[in-house]
């Protein structure tokens, strides 16, 4: 990325959880994080408005640095008994609205020579369990979607990252798992937003294109972040 300027990155979903934590890190080290949630009103599963919001920054700032595709949805339940229409909605916010992102900015990014793109998966998308089925394929359809586009991007000057993070004291998680879990087994979102920003810096370029797992263990030889 540019060093001689305050970097321009654009957070999906930046408004709660794992993706606040983000923009604040963001923020806190020098950078000019840019919020994309329903919230603020780019929805990313609509590749219209996406596209507009893309050229709003570019106006604005002159270019992109960086886009972190952490916006998703997540839904539990059996293979036959889940809906149809969730397994869609899942594949729809979780999958293709990283893709209308990339499409959007990978333009902007082409002409400029550079770039980091960098998408939330889960360690769902590894290795998954009873009643995860739908996100676990959504999320393991975007890390196979991140390692095409590093190979795709990489001569453009465009790195691309897969984070993959266990399980994460957020609204989303505690809505999923209401009997409760100890919040001492959870990973902060902040430890996400760490990983993230060691992959905008100069250091992370070396670990980009591979799903990178990202989870503490709670416990003597036991990991109970995996999923």
């Amino acid at each position: 990325m540019s060093n001689d300027k305050t970097p321009i990155a654009i957070v999906t979903g930046g408004s709660s959880g794992i993706g606040g934590a983000i923009v604040h890190r963001i923020a806190a080290s020098g950078g000019e994080p840019v919020v994309w949630s329903r919230r603020t009103g780019v929805d990313v599963t609509d590749g219209i408005a996406v596209q507009q919001a893309m050229a709003s920054v570019v106006a604005a700032h002159g270019r992109v640095d960086a886009v972190i595709n952490n916006a998703g949805v997540a839904m539990t339940g059996g293979i036959s008994s889940m809906p149809l229409d969730q397994w869609g909605q899942m594949m729809s916010v979780n999958l293709f609205g990283a893709i209308n992102v990339a499409r959007a900015v990978i333009p902007v990014m082409r002409s400029q020579r550079y770039g980091k793109i960098i998408n939330i998966a889960s360690t769902s998308g590894i290795g998954s369990r009873p009643g995860w089925a739908g996100y676990a394929a959504s999320k393991a359809a975007m890390i196979s979607f991140s390692q095409a586009m590093s190979d795709e991007l990489r001569p453009y000057g465009i790195r691309t990252y897969c984070l993959c993070p266990g399980r994460t004291n957020t609204d989303l998680r505690r809505a999923l798992v209401p009997q409760g879990e100890d919040p001492n087994t959870l990973m902060s979102p902040e430890a996400v937003a760490d990983v993230v920003l060691f992959c905008l810096s100069t250091e992370g370029n070396t670990i980009e294109g591979q799903p990178i797992l990202v989870r503490e263990r709670f416990g003597e030889g036991e990991d109970k972040c995996l999923r």
